[in-house]
């Protein structure tokens, strides 16, 4: 299986800091529900793009990212990157409820360093407000 399509879901751990949120799963794995509350997710993750990833089913916007968009130039090459950077590890995000279209917003990091820092030291990425 190539970097790029990467998609095992294992050793994934949730936790809710606010009880009373259930992701209920639709079909092809996407979520019903996103979390309102605060809460942490982690797992083995899937690349969407450059800025956006999916940790154990739930698509995760990166806070204070911005990558071009896959049809965009430079897109295909950020959404590489990312491959390469979440490859083999266990990705662990947190979010505070805010949500960009059908992704929650969440800070995430691999061995302690930040998904969001790396991309932008790789040059593919800038941040963003959010």
């Amino acid at each position: 299986m190539g970097v790029a399509t990467l998609s095992a879901i294992a050793m994934v751990r949730f936790e809710l800091k606010e009880p009373g949120h259930d992701f209920f799963q639709m079909p092809g794995n996407w979520p019903l529900h996103l979390p309102s509350g605060t809460g942490r997710i982690s797992g083995n993750t899937y690349v969407r793009d450059g800025d956006t990833i999916i940790v154990n089913r739930v698509p995760v916007r990166l806070q204070n990212l911005n990558c071009p968009e896959l049809d965009e130039p430079g897109g295909q090459a950020a959404k590489h990157t990312m491959s390469l950077l979440v490859a083999n590890e266990i990705v662990t995000c947190s979010f505070a409820g805010r949500h960009s279209y059908d992704r929650i917003i969440g800070r995430c990091h691999v061995n302690d360093e930040s998904l969001a820092d790396l991309m932008r030291q790789h040059g593919h990425c800038r941040s963003r407000w959010f």
